[in-house]
């Protein structure tokens, strides 16, 4: 899914400088067993054959395909939702008898710098069923970004910021990044986790560090509960 905007970013880059001439191209989808070219090897987040990390070395990146417990090693579950991995991803299910949620959240703080948070989400839940939640947790601020009765919200604890409807293609990432000039928290997404869009600000003083938070969750009975999954969390969104 990443191939064509990574390759196509990275040419256009070096035909400016004069000096890009990837031979053989990089993109190709990979696993940390996979053998890539010559000179490549599998980006552990993206996993693609790539020269060089298509992102800072991270305190935290998961795609979910390991053979740890969910959440592990970087932080913990949390609440009564079900979780566990399924098929590569983070499966979460809140429970049927009532309000709940459940996920993961990091056992560290981590600076809240650079390009922010993202996570890639194939499947939120359907309406009715309860919300999928991403959340930087640091202080009264806690900005959250998230997916409820097909709405992609962006909300503090005391108000909503933003609020837009959901699109499952268009909006398959969210990024919460902090704005370096004023200080805020901007919240974002993406089709393809490279060519981001703004769905609002938090216009309040981000919290210098941070602990993350996916949860998924309802607030009443639910006879038919259902599971989100999510994939590919980072703290280092790849370089611009």
């Amino acid at each position: 899914m990443l191939s064509l905007p990574v390759w196509s970013r990275a040419l256009c880059a070096a035909i400016a400088c004069g000096c890009y001439n990837p031979s053989p191209l990089e993109g190709l989808a990979c696993s940390e067993t996979d053998r890539c070219p010559g000179g490549q090897s599998c980006d552990a987040v993206f996993h693609q054959c790539v020269s060089s990390p298509l992102c800072r070395p991270p305190p935290i990146a998961d795609a979910f395909d390991s053979k740890l417990p969910p959440c592990q090693t970087w932080g913990a579950q949390f609440g009564r939702a079900q979780v566990e991995l399924q098929d590569g991803m983070l499966a979460i299910t809140p429970l049927g008898d009532g309000q709940n949620s459940g996920g993961c959240q990091s056992s560290d703080p981590i600076a809240f710098e650079g390009d922010g948070i993202f996570v890639e989400v194939p499947q939120v839940l359907p309406p009715g069923h309860g919300f999928v939640l991403l959340s930087a947790q640091g202080g009264s601020n806690a900005p959250t970004l998230g997916v409820e009765d097909d709405r992609l919200t962006l909300r503090i604890p005391a108000r909503s910021i933003a609020s837009a409807p959901y699109d499952p293609v268009a909006m398959r990432w969210w990024r919460l990044r902090p704005d370096r000039a004023a200080g805020a928290t901007i919240a974002e997404y993406a089709a393809d986790g490279v060519h981001w869009k703004q769905l609002g600000i938090v216009d309040l003083e981000r919290e210098p560090q941070i602990n993350i938070q996916l949860i998924v969750g309802i607030d009443t009975v639910d006879p038919r509960p259902a599971t989100a999954h999510l994939d590919r969390l980072d703290v280092c969104p790849m370089q611009r």
